[in-house]
């Protein structure tokens, strides 16, 4: 041992395996390997997100764990999105979800959107791009809208949407003010 960490890891690298060793909630694990960049953005977003960021880490297990559950982890990264945006979207309504702030989002008089520079051929692009990302999370949800199952690709897929979700609606980077006048 060095660090703390079993040796085995270091073999574990040298091998390029698929699998590494990790310490997961306190407790050494085999986890999937997946490239730093998207890990440190993960648990900055995971660390930066409260409450929502608590659900997000639930989805990472249930996604990239040694025994993945992809119903769990689709769920998981729902409810965070959820926890993340409510306060923005509906904070009066206790019973939001997902479904019930697309609505709001959608019938609103001005555009939620991304802080992103538009182009003036392209006006509304962002707007469209939030709105159909979390319209796509909502609606791939097999499990729990149409009795079907989740995919292991459609729950890690779910999981990093949810991710880049969480991240723009903790870090108060969807608005409804006119991208100029935030300037």
């Amino acid at each position: 041992m060095h660090d703390g960490m079993p040796d085995i890891s270091e073999a574990f690298d040298l091998s390029s395996s698929r699998w590494r060793i990790a310490n997961v909630d306190g407790e050494w694990r085999l986890a999937e390997r997946l490239p730093e960049g998207v890990v440190d953005a993960t648990m900055d977003t995971i660390a930066r997100g409260g409450k929502a960021g608590e659900l997000l880490h639930r989805a990472f297990t249930a996604a990239y764990g040694i025994t993945p559950n992809e119903g769990e982890a689709y769920k998981m990264a729902v409810k965070a999105v959820e926890t993340a945006a409510h306060p923005l979207i509906e904070p009066k309504n206790t019973g939001a979800t997902l479904g019930t702030m697309l609505a709001v989002m959608r019938n609103a008089k001005q555009p939620w959107t991304i802080l992103l520079d538009e182009r003036a051929d392209h006006v509304g692009n962002n707007a469209s791009f939030l709105l159909n990302l979390m319209q796509a999370l909502w609606d791939g949800q097999e499990d729990r809208h149409r009795d079907g199952e989740v995919t292991l690709a459609e729950a890690r897929t779910a999981f990093h949407a949810a991710t880049t979700l969480v991240a723009w609606f903790t870090g108060r980077l969807v608005t409804q003010d006119q991208i100029a006048e935030s300037r």
